[in-house]
């Protein structure tokens, strides 16, 4: 069989328009220099770096390039933490209505989560697409290793890149911001001595650290138990 060479399938470069004055329209396909003058190069044998990316390439150059095209939207306005023995039909049930009614999307765990999830992944899941979290700190929330895990994830999310336009904002209900800032000398001190005894201790610093955190946020004191 003979060879066709391959240059003739190629279609042939139109021919730079001329100026009176004798240069090239600057609208033509021109070469560009490298950046030492050394040798030109073209556009069509060497694509800007947008050119080769990939449509997921594409996207994720756009997410950190502030998304500006496609900027995310969060799934929920508002995640909810708390201790549910403390607050769950209190005043969780009542902040939760009152947020609907402004149009404010939240997200309570025994509410929004579907069916048949994995409980962790579904929090977790729900904490990344939220932009605000409050947190209803009641006196049985440190006895909780799920309250903990929330408060930990919350606070990463807040503090890592500048926190996105995350915040939190903490609820100090029934208990005082020095009982949050001082978890091992409070009215949570019992509940961080028994995790010791039951989590490993970096996991369980990790937990104090988060609390100190929080404790230190400007927030509301809701002291009546309403």
């Amino acid at each position: 069989m003979a060879f066709t060479p391959f240059r003739r399938h190629l279609r042939p470069l139109p021919r730079r328009p001329i100026h009176a004055s004798g240069r090239p329209n600057q609208t033509s396909p021109l070469p560009i220099s490298s950046t030492d003058g050394s040798r030109p190069l073209h556009l069509l044998h060497h694509p800007p770096r947008c050119a080769l990316l990939s449509g997921h390439e594409k996207s994720t150059k756009e997410e950190k390039d502030g998304g500006e095209h496609h900027p995310r939207r969060p799934g929920f306005d508002v995640f909810l933490s708390f201790h549910g023995h403390d607050v769950r039909h209190r005043i969780v049930d009542h902040l939760y209505a009152a947020l609907l009614r402004k149009g404010i999307k939240p997200f309570k765990d025994d509410t929004e989560m579907e069916r048949g999830l994995d409980v962790e992944e579904a929090i977790s899941t729900a904490i990344q697409d939220s932009s605000i979290y409050l947190l209803l700190l009641s006196p049985g929330y440190a006895s909780s290793a799920f309250c903990m895990d929330e408060a930990v994830e919350i606070m990463q999310r807040c503090c890592c890149g500048g926190g996105g336009g995350r915040v939190a904002l903490p609820v100090f209900y029934l208990v005082s911001p020095d009982d949050v800032c001082l978890p091992t000398a409070g009215c949570f001190k019992e509940h961080f001595l028994s995790h010791f005894d039951e989590f490993t201790y970096g996991r369980v610093q990790g937990w104090m650290d988060a609390f100190s955190s929080i404790g230190k946020i400007s927030g509301w004191v809701h002291e009546n138990g309403r």
